[in-house]
């Protein structure tokens, strides 16, 4: 995914298209081959490091200011990263139900057209 050039296909076309590549590899976006990961595992490790970095200091930065007793207090929360066609990359510490939830609306309002008109 990552040494390929952005697409400039629709994100409900991106979506269907990555759907039909799981079906028929059995692996996320037809990616049977984690290239960085096998040419520079440091480099690779580091990306994903940083990647949840971001998310668990953006829900410890929203946790201390929010005014909702359960995220301040309990930290009933979680902040993750996701592609365009609503799959999470990478995510923080917390509710992880949130996580597969958040996927799901993305998804279907990438179904239900909300990119054309929201």
């Amino acid at each position: 995914m990552l040494n390929r050039p952005a697409s400039s296909a629709r994100l409900r076309e991106r979506l269907l298209d990555s759907e039909r590549l799981m079906a028929e590899t059995g692996c996320y976006d037809g990616i049977t081959q984690l290239t960085l990961r096998a040419l520079d595992p440091l480099k690779f490790e580091t990306l994903h490091t940083k990647l949840r970095a971001y998310c668990v200091s953006a829900r410890e930065m929203a946790r201390r200011i929010s005014a909702s007793p359960g995220v301040r207090e309990v930290g009933e929360m979680v902040v993750a990263i996701y592609t365009p066609e609503g799959d999470a990359i990478a995510l923080s510490n917390g509710i992880m139900v949130h996580v597969h939830t958040m996927s799901r609306f993305i998804k279907w309002m990438i179904r239900n057209g909300y990119e054309d008109n929201p």
